[in-house]
């Protein structure tokens, strides 16, 4: 998780993920707290080194976000929200 526009001074200020599932359809679903004036996006991997975007998966909004899409690879993958 990448914590992006908190404040450091604030400790309930911060990017908080609050599930990562997948379906039985192999599509997996992020659910986050989002906040006002950020954008965000999720990332993911299969090395932890080379994080790439997922595309469509863009969403601002205050309170719960939420993407579902197909997972990305087979193995292990690893999943981020990146906001900006």
């Amino acid at each position: 998780i990448l914590i992006i526009k908190t404040d450091a001074d604030d400790p309930n200020d911060y990017l908080k993920v609050d599930s990562i599932t997948l379906d039985g359809l192999g599509n997996v679903t992020v659910t986050w707290d989002g906040k006002d004036g950020v954008n965000y996006r999720i990332q993911y991997t299969t090395n932890l080194a080379t994080w790439l975007d997922i595309e469509g998966s863009d969403r601002t909004g205050v309170g719960t976000l939420e993407y579902t899409g197909p997972r990305p690879a087979s193995g292990s993958v690893f999943y981020r929200v990146i906001g900006w």
